[in-house]
């Protein structure tokens, strides 16, 4: 019996020691590597290579964003719209103003993307919109009271769409074709301009499931 009770003593000390034996196990810490700065034709041919430019991927913009006039909102891209109209808003309207200049995109902790505002395709859903009319247009911008001057015009809405810095968008690269004036044997020479779509939704069967913003979907060559 006190060999019972002396073995157990003996664990218990052995317990003890193992417990407060002070842990000497060597932690390896990874620093983790800068990311690259890459041009978007180059950032283009890395996913070609990889098998996945025709995939699409997952973006954060990064950089200094800009105030609008209207929401006070900052986003790395906008587009300020103003509709206007009798009844339906959606018909008429003025690009009253978009940033313009180059951005950046950081991909999968890797690369930090270039792109100039001309290579956007934003799909995103409106993000701000007020709308007017006679009862509240003494609080309405210059640019909206002047459409109000013509008589059909009895409604107005300002509109937002925009990219905005540290969220997460969805993006795929297109190919866009358009065609240069004939040469001297008559023939159209076809070119094709790469460029980004940007999206709030995910793709489906590689395609956004957003609308395009109005002013790229104006956009011509």
């Amino acid at each position: 019996m006190k060999k019972k009770y002396l073995y157990i003593f003996l664990i218990l000390i052995m317990f003890s020691y193992l417990s407060c034996k002070e842990d000497t196990t060597e932690v390896i810490i990874k620093e983790k590597k800068p990311m690259t700065d890459i041009e978007l034709r180059d950032f283009y041919d890395y996913l070609k290579d990889n098998n996945k430019d025709k995939e699409p991927f997952e973006v954060v913009f990064i950089g200094d964003a800009e105030t609008s006039p209207e929401s006070k909102k900052e986003y790395i891209y906008f587009e300020v719209i103003l509709y206007y109209g009798e009844e339906v808003l959606e018909g008429t309207y003025r690009i009253l103003y978009n940033r313009e200049g180059n951005f950046k995109f950081a991909y999968d902790d890797k690369y930090n993307v270039k792109i100039r505002w001309r290579k956007l395709r934003p799909y995103i859903a409106d993000i701000w919109e007020k709308e007017f009319d006679k009862d509240n247009l003494d609080t309405a911008p210059a640019s909206v009271k002047k459409v109000f001057e013509k008589k059909e015009v009895k409604k107005a809405k300002l509109v937002e769409v925009g990219i905005e810095k540290g969220k997460k968008y969805y993006a795929m690269f297109k190919q866009e074709s358009y065609y240069l004036p004939p040469t001297r044997d008559g023939k159209p020479r076809k070119k094709t301009n790469l460029v980004l779509m940007v999206s709030d939704k995910p793709f489906k069967d590689r395609k956004p499931q957003t609308k395009l913003s109005p002013l790229f979907k104006e956009w011509t060559y």
